[in-house]
């Protein structure tokens, strides 16, 4: 019997897609902002594949409503 670990809700990983998504932008305009050192933090996996914490996402959003 194996057994798996899933990580809690919080800490599950997000594609670019999903997270663009989550955020109502472009996958191209994530990207940038990830490039230029802006927007929610991601975690490279692999190569060039970057996932993003439900965690950070939710910490950002918070981040912008607070500058509004």
């Amino acid at each position: 019997m194996t057994t798996s670990i899933i990580p809690p809700v919080e800490d599950r990983l997000m594609t670019p897609d999903q997270a663009a998504q989550m955020l109502g932008i472009k996958k191209s305009t994530l990207g940038y902002y990830r490039k230029n050192h802006r927007g929610p933090k991601s975690v490279r996996i692999y190569n060039n594949n970057f996932r993003y914490k439900l965690s950070d996402l939710q910490a950002y959003i918070a981040e912008q409503e607070s500058q509004l």
